[in-house]
């Protein structure tokens, strides 16, 4: 009995020697932790500034570089507009230059007619002309003098109905060129006035669609 009491004794007074450097290395266990967390804590915290002031510099790059955009835009708007102002007055001019192209175009036409008129009737004058110039020739009954002097007239008449019909085909024909030129006029008017309309119209919806943008960004 008293040897178990001794060894009890003896079990309870190492037990506390034993546990004494648990609990002595334990506090500068955590003291080291502690500190590696502080050492983690403080490398996290100048990662992240540094990576801050980096996004902080990008971030105003990045805004410089949209406000140069938003100017660009605007520029763009300004341009746009300015062009189609100028793309509507020249709509305009050719729109006046088809009209007149077609107004060119009616008078040259019933000029062709009255043209065409008047070769029939130097065409129907020369022929009175050779008839009269051939009566002139056989008619016995006329003194040689009067005769001469009557195909003398004739020759002439005939020659000037001649120039009047070279003349006349002359007029006639450059009537007809200019018919040609007008139509041709008239219808590249048209061609530009469907796409001056065409740009006009994708301008303005680009316009629009900026203007929105630009509104969109500043409220």
């Amino acid at each position: 009995m008293h040897t178990d009491t001794v060894s009890e004794q003896t079990s309870l007074h190492d037990r506390p020697q034993q546990e004494g450097p648990a609990n002595t290395t334990s506090p500068a266990r955590e003291a080291v932790n502690l500190r590696l967390v502080l050492e983690l804590r403080r490398r996290l915290k100048s990662a992240a500034e540094k990576e801050l002031a980096i996004a902080s510099d990008r971030m105003r790059a990045l805004r410089g570089q949209l406000r140069r955009a938003e100017s660009e835009l605007r520029l763009c708007a300004q341009a746009l507009e300015t062009r189609s102002r100028q793309l509507t007055e020249a709509a305009k001019r050719v729109q006046q230059a088809q009209a007149r192209a077609t107004q060119t175009c009616g008078r040259l036409s019933s000029l062709e007619h009255e043209h065409q008129d008047l070769a029939n009737q130097l065409a129907a004058a020369q022929q009175d002309a050779d008839r009269l110039q051939l009566s002139v020739r056989s008619g016995s009954a006329m003194r040689n003098g009067t005769l001469d002097s009557f195909t003398i007239a004739a020759a002439a008449l005939i020659s000037d109905l001649e120039q009047a019909i070279t003349d006349q085909s002359a007029v006639q024909a450059r009537g007809r060129d200019l018919i040609e030129e007008s139509e041709s006029c008239a219808a590249r008017a048209r061609s530009l006035q469907k796409c001056f309309d065409a740009i006009n119209h994708a301008m303005t919806s680009l316009r629009k669609e900026v203007s929105t943008t630009l509104g969109s960004l500043h409220p």
